[in-house]
């Protein structure tokens, strides 16, 4: 795929989206609404709707490593190089603002929290969200080892179709951290799979929403009525939302000057929603609701619109009293 001035757009404009889908998401776990229920509501939103992103994120994230890929170590060093301002420098600061958030519940500081902290000896870090972060550095290490590979793929004429293959292969096998390692590293070499000109079978666009339509039944009906939890349905409804949002950009994004105003605060949106987070899964009472279903539903709701609303308007108000902060929180975005 080219990156054209309008796909880059779709892609800024999806991505935007995305974060807000991925702060609903956490807000959703932390109201009540979340695996536990398996209540037809939680299943919809909670497992279908809002669980995308992350794999657009590793998608787009292996899309855009190999952009300037010349088949040498230098562009290795060059990608490294960058993400350590864009990704590392952000990362570490984002943990220690929530270190120091976390001193102020009694915890002590030591070598051992720290590396818990940074999420080095610890699946997810003190700002639980940025565990992204740390996957998408460890695979851009890894890259040398990923990307010949992928770039043999896209070059066969049913790379794209056997790699989806066994990406469900893997999904199907019982491999621990299915969710945090295996299904990234898949999107993640996916993505540089299509930069390298991998094509998809034209199909229309009708059936990829069909499809995703179908999979959010299964995997409703199954978590429902079986409480089971199939990774492979989540990655196939994964596949088909991302698809279906690509698809579909031009009736879904009709604002498109208005996602591309507020997109340029998405990572601190992305960052600031995890240390908003802390205190409430410190004092879990802060939004228990009590009060039943649909109450909690618009507790729910309204915690997640003010949290995107308060992020955004803190990144602007920041990049505009001190953009050079704001830059440096954000890895030189803005």
């Amino acid at each position: 795929m080219k990156l054209t001035a309008e796909n880059s757009a779709r892609v800024r404009d999806i991505s935007f989206v995305a974060i807000c889908c991925v702060v609903s998401q956490h807000f959703c776990l932390l109201t009540g609404y979340g695996t536990s229920n398996h209540n037809l509501f939680s299943e919809a939103v909670w497992r279908a709707i809002l669980d995308w992103p992350v794999s657009w994120f590793f998608l787009i994230s292996g899309f855009f490593l190999v952009k300037q890929w010349n088949g040498g170590l230098l562009w290795w060093w060059q990608a490294c190089a960058k993400r350590i301002q864009t990704l590392l420098l952000p990362y570490i600061v984002w943990c220690a603002l929530g270190t120091a958030l976390m001193c102020c519940y009694g915890r002590n500081v030591s070598l051992a929290t720290l590396g818990k902290d940074l999420g080095i000896t610890s699946a997810f870090p003190v700002i639980a969200p940025l565990w992204y972060v740390r996957n998408l550095l460890v695979l851009c290490l890894f890259s040398p080892v990923i990307v010949p590979l992928c770039k043999w793929l896209s070059g066969q004429r049913w790379g794209m179709v056997a790699m989806v293959g066994a990406m469900f292969s893997l999904m199907l096998l019982p491999l621990p951290a299915k969710r945090l390692w295996v299904m990234p590293i898949l999107y993640f070499a996916l993505g540089i799979v299509i930069a390298f000109g991998g094509k998809f079978p034209a199909v229309d666009r009708r059936i990829v929403l069909g499809g995703l339509c179908g999979v959010l039944l299964m995997i409703i009906c199954n978590s429902v009525f079986f409480r089971m939890e199939l990774p492979a349905l989540r990655f196939i409804f994964n596949f088909f939302a991302i698809g279906s949002v690509w698809l579909f950009y031009d009736v879904l994004f009709l604002k498109r000057h208005i996602c591309s105003q507020l997109s340029k605060s998405s990572f601190f949106v992305y960052c600031s929603h995890g240390i908003i987070m802390l205190p409430i899964y410190n004092s879990p009472s802060l939004i228990q609701c009590p009060y039943g279903h649909l109450a909690g539903v618009v507790l729910w709701v309204t915690i997640s619109c003010g949290t995107i609303a308060f992020s955004i308007m803190c990144a602007h108000v920041l990049n505009a009293c001190c953009p050079a902060a704001f830059k440096f929180l954000t890895g030189g975005r803005g």
